[in-house]
């Protein structure tokens, strides 16, 4: 039995970075490239054994730096836990913070050495064109880390609050990514842009962890940050925007039912449908663009269907799923399930929980204006049906409020292509997408933001 490769994802003198949180301190940098001591490399530097880290490179106004580690060390405790191997090593290093104390046993030239500092925290954004703020918002016995880029010279201005994707990953410090790019030309038109890292990602505190969260407890902790938009003198309070991708495009009604605020949403790269609906038509509009036969994706959808409504609809569990042979073998080649309680990265109550969500009455309910854009090279978010349809059902109950755009030759990745066949091919070609950043978002976002700047009920 063949099973499906299944796309639902995916990227001078400066302004001061400025900190208003009191609770959060930075992630530190512990700052090296590195790889495992293993026999070759343990014969070669007359080590004791194949355990520890051997460093390859150390970066620069990093703790490693700081404390005077070297190339070619290999570190084999990190404040008195053994780090005999990569997963160790990472666990012993991924909550310290900026000033913590940090004690590494090391072998140099056959010596072995301790050596003892603080932790670095790792950098912060800056920009030449605006100022990027750092600040948080309390939720629940923890933290979320917020970081809001406000253009100079402003006394107030609208302001975006942006939600990614589905995955796992921090906000801060993301570059070039189609992300960084989308926020970097917001700002610079002249928008206040807040980002609020998932729970558990960045320099976020006692809160749970991003791939252990479900649907619902991530919407409350974007909901946190939206509503703490609110409280800057510099933001124009009448303006407030969500603009959400992908995942975030479903997260984006929701929070404006509720928070009647904002003004308006933009969702790109989105559905409308539900979950299940979603998955199964995903299917057959992927697997011919990816080679597969027409029998066999008809044959193979015969079980897919009873194992997403069994998932999905009647609620079981990854674990109760995979007792079924055909289940066992599409949950381990296509759903990219941990054999625990993760389905591609996330908790299986994630994806149950966004199979309950209506969209319709969320629409219905909130008093936002929307732009849905749909790009047309987007093979995630392939329908440019649901994205019409988001428009038809806010102007069948706010006429007037709903407007859609079809963004030409764009991918899932906001990256310009040539043709669905292109973006295929480059489909993972980071470089590519980062230096093909289509910039036509950015000006169709400020053309409309614009047009509904002023505009009353």
């Amino acid at each position: 039995m063949k099973t499906f490769k299944l796309y639902i994802t995916v990227l001078i003198t400066l302004t001061l970075s400025v900190s208003y949180g009191q609770h959060l301190r930075r992630k530190a940098s512990f700052g090296i490239s590195y790889t495992e001591v293993n026999d070759s490399i343990s014969k070669a530097n007359s080590l004791p054994d194949n355990k520890g880290i051997l460093i390859k490179k150390v970066n620069p106004n990093t703790t490693a730096s700081d404390l005077g580690l070297l190339k070619n060390d290999v570190i084999i405790k990190i404040n008195g836990i053994d780090v005999p191997d990569k997963k160790s090593f990472f666990s012993s290093i991924e909550n310290l913070r900026d000033g913590d104390p940090v004690s590494v046993h090391y072998i140099r030239d056959g010596k072995e050495n301790t050596i003892e500092g603080s932790a670095v925290g790792k950098p912060k954004e800056t920009s030449e064109y605006y100022e990027v703020i750092y600040d948080e918002v309390k939720f629940r016995d923890g933290y979320i880390r917020t970081i809001i880029n406000k253009p100079d010279n402003i006394e107030k201005a609208p302001a975006i609050m942006f939600i990614p994707g589905y995955m796992c990953y921090s906000l801060d410090n993301i570059g070039r990514h189609p992300y960084g790019q989308l926020i970097d030309g917001l700002t610079r038109k002249g928008y206040v842009v807040m980002r609020v890292e998932k729970l558990g990602e960045g320099d976020c505190r006692d809160t749970p962890n991003c791939t252990d969260t479900d649907f619902e407890t991530e919407l409350a902790g974007f909901e946190k940050g939206l509503q703490s938009l609110q409280k800057y003198d510099f933001v124009d309070r009448d303006n407030i925007f969500i603009w959400g991708h992908s995942l975030g495009g479903i997260e984006a009604p929701l929070l404006a039912e509720k928070n009647k605020f904002v003004k308006g949403i933009i969702v790109n790269g989105t559905g409308l449908y539900s979950w299940y609906e979603y998955l199964l038509k995903m299917i057959r509009f992927q697997q011919p663009l990816l080679g597969q036969d027409y029998l066999e994706i008809e044959e193979m959808m015969k079980i897919y269907k009873r194992y997403q409504y069994e998932f999905l609809v009647l609620k079981k569990t990854p674990l109760e799923l995979s007792k079924n042979k055909d289940y066992e073998k599409i949950l381990q080649e296509t759903e990219q399930f941990d054999g625990k309680d993760k389905i591609y990265g996330r908790n299986y109550r994630y994806w149950q929980q966004i199979e309950d969500v209506n969209q319709v009455k969320a629409l219905k309910n909130s008093e936002a204006y929307v732009l849905s854009i749909w790009n047309s090279a987007d093979i995630e978010a392939f329908s440019e049906e649901e994205h019409k349809t988001i428009v038809d059902i806010v102007n069948h109950y706010h006429p007037g409020k709903g407007t859609y755009l079809k963004l030409e030759n764009t991918t899932h990745s906001l990256a310009k292509v040539d043709s669905y066949e292109h973006g295929i091919e480059n489909h993972y070609n980071y470089k590519f997408i980062i230096n093909n950043f289509n910039t036509k978002i950015v000006d169709e976002t400020h053309n409309w933001i614009q047009s509904v700047i002023g505009k009353t009920d």
